[in-house]
């Protein structure tokens, strides 16, 4: 089945929870199923926050007990959830905010702060390079992701057009680094679907 479970950890702020909805929409208008499940943070002014995404090619009736990939935007996000992390499963970090211990699962450095900071110049768009790293290592294509991006900026009161550019300049910058920097270890890629007309 071409199916994957991604739970993304950060906290409030982060673009944790939007992101998610970024990847899930994406997914969804691209022709894949999805099944999303979130937390908020307990505190009003924020706190950790989760959001899982299953995508697959059929119809998904349930979150999935355990995510393939675990996204992690720092430590404490490392330290909730890498348990939940199923055996041969894929984490992705930052190596500037924590070295993750060994265990039954292949990592992926991607260093979203200084992608943000020195190649985007922005670093609010850390969740932008976040989402384009997801989608160079695993799907879905960089195109979903982007129409979702464009859709949301040109519809939000903040938008501009360097936002706009600074934003789908994170999305490549991001897939660049995964797919020219990384040697893909894991199993897990969303295949092609249909094209939805969502």
């Amino acid at each position: 089945m071409n199916e994957i479970t991604i739970r993304i950890g950060g906290e409030s702020g982060e673009g944790t929870i939007s992101g998610g909805d970024i990847i899930a929409l994406g997914a969804a208008r691209w022709g894949y199923h999805v099944y999303t499940f979130r937390t908020f943070p307990a505190e009003i002014l924020g706190g950790p926050c989760m959001f899982q995404v299953r995508i697959g090619d059929r119809p998904i009736k349930s979150m999935g007990d355990y995510p393939d990939v675990l996204v992690c935007l720092n430590k404490e996000a490392y330290d909730r959830n890498i348990s939940d992390l199923r055996n041969g499963g894929v984490l992705v970090y930052d190596p500037a905010d924590f070295t993750p211990e060994a265990g039954d699962f292949i990592a992926y450095a991607v260093p979203f702060n200084e992608l943000a900071r020195k190649e985007v110049q922005l670093f609010q768009t850390k969740n932008m390079v976040m989402l384009g790293a997801i989608s160079g290592l695993f799907g879905p294509p960089i195109e979903a992701i982007a129409h979702v991006v464009e859709s949301k900026l040109s519809k939000s009161r903040k938008s501009n057009p360097i936002l706009m550019e600074k934003n789908m300049l994170a999305l490549e910058i991001a897939k660049k680094y995964v797919t020219q920097q990384l040697s893909k270890r894991d199993p897990f890629q969303l295949g092609s679907v249909e094209k939805a007309d969502r």
